[in-house]
């Protein structure tokens, strides 16, 4: 987990500012939050449509917990403090 925090906060999010602990905590909830989101998206297809392949069910948790996990990133892990700017 740690080291797809500082690679976001490089790559993806090309943040200037020095990382911290608060920054590392609000992006470990995010993660954690997404990944009971794809877990449970997932039961609720497979329980929905008991004949659904488990790797389609799978592919539509997944790619819903993908925009999830972008969205908490950019808005709640990295958001940047008293910027308007995107």
């Amino acid at each position: 987990m740690t080291v797809g925090w500082l690679a976001h906060r490089r790559f993806t999010f090309r943040l200037t500012t020095p990382p911290s602990i608060a920054e590392f905590l609000r992006y470990a909830a995010v993660q954690w939050t997404v990944a009971a989101l794809n877990y449970g998206i997932f039961v609720l297809i497979v329980l929905l449509w008991p004949a659904i392949e488990p790797l389609v069910a799978l592919f539509i948790s997944s790619a819903i917990a993908m925009v999830f996990s972008y969205l908490g990133m950019r808005f709640a892990a990295f958001r940047r403090l008293g910027s308007r700017a995107p």
